[in-house]
């Protein structure tokens, strides 16, 4: 996987910006408008109630298309 990020994306990926913040994400899709989700981890129990790991489990996941190739840009504010 390491030598893979150096490889060129297709010209069909998907272009998802993830941005870490503090104690939080965010995804940006630059290819589909620039809108923004926000994606912030769920208290232990709640995430546990939902069958997720703890510390793990968050509100909004990040969404991608099955089967089509992404070009991931990760960034830290």
């Amino acid at each position: 996987l390491l030598a893979k990020q150096y490889e060129a994306p297709p010209e069909n990926a998907v272009t998802v910006k993830a941005t870490g913040y503090q104690w939080y994400w965010g995804y940006t899709y630059p290819d589909h408008g620039g809108f923004e989700v926000i994606s912030n981890m769920l208290p232990e129990a709640e995430a546990i109630r939902r069958g997720e790991p703890g510390q793990l489990g968050v509100d909004n996941r990040m969404v991608v298309p099955a089967g089509v190739p992404l070009r991931i840009q990760t960034t830290g504010s």
